[in-house]
């Protein structure tokens, strides 16, 4: 955490890194509770992979993104 022009703390993206990915694992964890056991499966990748690499992918990014942001 960094403190701004007015003296609040603010977390960049790189701290809040995973957020989607978490997102992701709480969603998954309640409809495996509540509905059918659904496992990750790779051959073939059914819906529930299909959306963590999405999740993962979009992490990666934005802390990419945001690395070369803070460079310039």
């Amino acid at each position: 955490m960094t403190p701004d022009a007015g003296g609040t703390t603010v977390e960049s993206p790189a701290q809040k890194g995973g957020c989607v990915t978490l997102v992701w694992f709480i969603v998954w964890i309640i409809s495996n509770a509540v509905g059918d056991k659904e496992p990750l499966l790779t051959d073939p990748v059914n819906v529930w992979t299909w959306t963590l690499i999405l999740a993962v992918a979009l992490d990666l990014g934005a802390a990419a993104s945001s690395a070369r942001s803070r460079k310039r």
